[in-house]
């Protein structure tokens, strides 16, 4: 059965195969190739920029998140270029809200070639308003550059229908900031305020409201194991296979998560 047959809620432990993939990721676009029109931090991907590792983890997620979109309005929180709410737009939701603080971000995003269903909005992950509630949120690597995680939870909690669906990733803390032993401690990435374990985030979902018992956890990407933040961000760039494979997968299949993912659902 193709990817955009799939029922919502239906249980699947890996990310959307290559020929799934291909038929949601954007058609190309002239802008694309004029990364300039963004500045790049590697904070975000912006189509046409020389970075194949992130574009390659980047749609893997986007896809996996898809077989959640299709009949749903669909909130992709800080969206940045909009390449993976297109992807939502494709796998049949009925609306995608992508929203983001940064307005050059969003004036990208709008240059692109728009799916009938999407449209772009500026607002931020603590206190985004919408008369919309959305049976899909999707907040990609956004919860650890929050000031305040918890209003952040407890407002994506409030934008959801009862039976909606989050997504949320963010680095693996164990990874990305060997010596930052406590959430409390600073991350070795300066654009970053804290980062999680997957454990740690599981419990600050519980506390805003979500069924952390009831949460599937998801793994994505392996990284050499070095205790640099930056000397593992040149490595990326310069090696793909085999160090890294970068499908979402259940947690415990994957040895060594760069990333995890967390499908939270609201506490009855």
């Amino acid at each position: 059965m193709g990817l955009l047959a799939r029922k919502t809620g239906e249980t699947r432990t890996e990310s959307a195969s290559t020929e799934e993939l291909g038929s949601l990721l954007p058609i190309a676009h002239p802008s694309f190739s004029h990364p300039a029109a963004l500045s790049f931090t590697g904070e975000r991907y912006i189509p046409g920029h020389r970075s194949r590792w992130l574009r390659e983890a980047h749609e893997e997620r986007y896809g996996f998140a898809a077989r959640y979109a299709r009949g749903h309005k669909v909130l992709d929180i800080a969206c940045g270029s909009g390449y993976g709410t297109e992807m939502l737009g494709r796998a049949g939701a009925s609306l995608v809200h992508g929203v983001d603080v940064d307005e050059d971000a969003l004036a990208f995003a709008r240059t692109r070639p728009m799916v009938p269903n999407v449209s772009y909005h500026r607002g931020g992950i603590e206190d985004f308003q919408s008369r919309e509630r959305y049976g899909l949120i999707v907040s990609y690597e956004t919860i650890e550059h929050v000031d305040d995680y918890a209003a952040a939870l407890v407002n994506l909690r409030e934008l959801m229908t009862d039976d909606g669906v989050l997504l949320i990733s963010s680095p693996n803390r164990l990874l990305s900031s060997p010596g930052a032993r406590l959430i409390t401690d600073k991350p070795e990435n300066p654009f970053h305020v804290r980062e999680f374990t997957a454990s740690e985030l599981l419990v600050a979902l519980g506390q805003s409201g979500f069924a952390s018992e009831g949460c599937q956890v998801f793994g994505q990407g392996f990284q050499l194991d070095l205790s640099n933040w930056f000397l593992n961000k040149a490595v990326r760039k310069v090696f793909t296979r085999p160090f890294a494979n970068l499908a979402v997968r259940p947690l415990e299949r994957v040895r060594k998560p760069s990333y995890f993912v967390i499908v939270a659902r609201k506490r009855d």
